[in-house]
């Protein structure tokens, strides 16, 4: 047997009478409290947060796929520890390798900046692919 789809369907509610209606009724303002709580409560898994992530985990917990993570590790810019067959990497280390990404990503911006304005590159217009005297 096939579950038939919900359909959200719009009632206008007179709007005055229901808030006289929980003015009037302490207790059923508290039950719909209740309920509105129980839905908002966050249905992740309440279990403990490991600091260690699996190559899988890491891939998700940086949101990038699992050659990535091998790529940087083979590089050398993140660690991996070995238990039996699988490699797992260290939380606080993949956010170091995220501040440090950033960190040396602004650094490269500031030399080029440093670098057009100190030979005046950056008063010329620019001109990709072509040569310096082919510029439009």
């Amino acid at each position: 047997m096939r579950a038939t789809p919900a359909v959200n369907v719009t009632i206008p509610l007179p709007t005055a009478a229901i808030l006289a209606a929980l003015a009037d009724s302490p207790e059923l303002l508290n039950e719909i409290a209740a309920l509105v709580a129980a839905r908002l409560e966050p249905t992740t898994n309440t279990r403990q947060l490991s600091d260690w992530l699996t190559t899988e985990e890491a891939a998700d917990y940086l949101r990038c796929k699992t050659r990535r993570i091998y790529d940087l590790t083979s590089q050398g810019r993140l660690t991996a520890v070995k238990d039996g067959s699988r490699n797992l990497y260290e939380r606080a280390e993949l956010d170091r390798h995220l501040n440090l990404s950033d960190y040396a990503r602004a650094a490269r911006r500031r030399e080029r900046y440093e670098q057009r304005t100190g030979t005046g590159v950056c008063s010329q217009s620019h001109s990709f692919g072509r040569s310096a005297g082919a510029a439009a």
